[in-house]
């Protein structure tokens, strides 16, 4: 996509952005926006579709910069790809076993709760099962047959832009892995907050969608701190995206309570909110008259700004892996001090003489700094050493 569209397109979603933000009500429902009470898509889930969606755009186009200067190369592959084929396979059976599960009488269970979709419905009866089974059968079938029908041949190496369906795939499954995961750890294990849609922290996606891509970049021989370098800026750009959702569908990542009165300098929505409507306030602030920071929104404009940052530097960083390590940097910094001001649980440390309150996400803040500051000066004192 050509530089200017693609930062138009940007530069269109954050107008619908400060629109929704202004409005200063929750919308759980893509639909609610609209007055439109059919739609079966959450705005959280919207809104991440958004940051990968953005995310994919910006990736493939910072990919193709780095395979036509060089730093990447291309990457062979047989004839064959049995993995991609049955990941295909598997995949279709499951959207085919959903699409029959909503066919059978459920589509309004799917639009009160659209996360059932990650589940099998293994409560129901077992001639409904069955036709579930069948659904998925049908289009696992039909996709396999139609790969089969696609007589054009192979590429012997395929450029590295050219797979970025393949990378955000492996960063996805990876990351929302690792986000559950780390989410489990902090709230009660159960199969409701894993296959929900919220719940999903941040660290937990980006540790383990980072090892994701190190282990497909190694097993396809990609330079890693270039394809790191290439990340950096995505990864602000899809949180600051993907932060909306949680402000606008109001499911709980806000901040402690304002008691500090508006200057009036700058607007109330940007200042404090209740979170009217939201998925996960329920009455007790706007009974109470609280309150609170809007964490989501300072989120959004500070890793947007580490964004522009990032990608404006990127061409001037000649050295592989240090673009990642400023972003580990930035990244620990905004989240430590973010922090202060969240709804979180302190891990509270003694002493002989006084106590230390930090959260689960200042500490991984905190590491992710001194990663991000050791990591840039070995590659620094790295390159002097060559040049000697």
């Amino acid at each position: 996509m050509k530089k200017n569209k693609k930062f138009l397109y940007l530069f269109i979603l954050l107008l619908f952005i400060i629109f929704l933000y202004s409005r200063q009500v929750c919308y759980p429902r893509f639909g609610d926006i609209f007055g439109i009470s059919n739609l079966p898509i959450q705005t959280y889930g919207f809104f991440i579709a958004m940051a990968f969606l953005f995310g994919s755009i910006f990736l493939k186009d910072e990919l193709e910069r780095l395979y036509n200067e060089g730093k990447i190369k291309a990457i062979k592959r047989s004839n064959e790809n049995k993995y991609e084929k049955i990941f295909n396979i598997i995949f279709s059976f499951f959207i085919g076993y959903q699409v029959a599960y909503i066919m059978m009488g459920n589509y309004q269970n799917f639009l009160k709760n659209p996360e059932i979709i990650l589940s099998f419905h293994l409560n129901n009866p077992f001639t409904e099962i069955f036709i579930y089974i069948l659904g998925g059968l049908t289009l696992s079938l039909l996709n396999y047959f139609l790969s089969k029908k696609n007589t054009e041949p192979k590429k012997n190496y395929v450029k590295p832009h050219e797979l970025i369906g393949t990378l955000l795939g492996v960063t996805l499954i990876s990351g929302v892995l690792g986000a559950k995961l780390f989410y489990l750890f902090e709230t009660e294990i159960s199969w409701q907050n894993l296959v929900s849609f919220g719940g999903l922290t941040f660290y937990g996606g980006l540790i383990c969608g980072t090892l994701g891509v190190i282990f497909y970049s190694k097993l396809n021989k990609i330079s890693i701190p270039h394809i790191a370098d290439a990340f950096a800026p995505i990864l602000m750009l899809s949180y600051a995206i993907g932060r909306v959702g949680c402000q606008v569908s109001g499911d709980g990542c806000w901040g402690i309570p304002n008691k500090i009165t508006n200057p009036n300098l700058i607007p109330e929505w940007l200042w404090s909110s209740q979170y009217v409507n939201g998925t996960s306030s329920g009455t007790n602030m706007i009974d109470n008259n609280i309150f609170v920071w809007p964490t989501p929104i300072y989120e959004t404009i500070m890793c947007m700004a580490i964004f522009g940052i990032l990608w404006s530097i990127r061409k001037k960083i000649k050295i592989g892996g240090l673009l990642f390590s400023i972003y580990l940097i930035l990244n620990g910094i905004e989240r430590f001090f973010i922090e202060e001001i969240r709804v979180n649980e302190s891990l509270i440390w003694f002493n002989n003489l006084t106590s230390i309150e930090i959260t689960q996400g200042q500490l991984i803040a905190i590491s992710l700094f001194l990663i991000g500051t050791s990591l840039s000066m070995y590659l620094l004192n790295k390159r002097e050493n060559e040049t000697i």
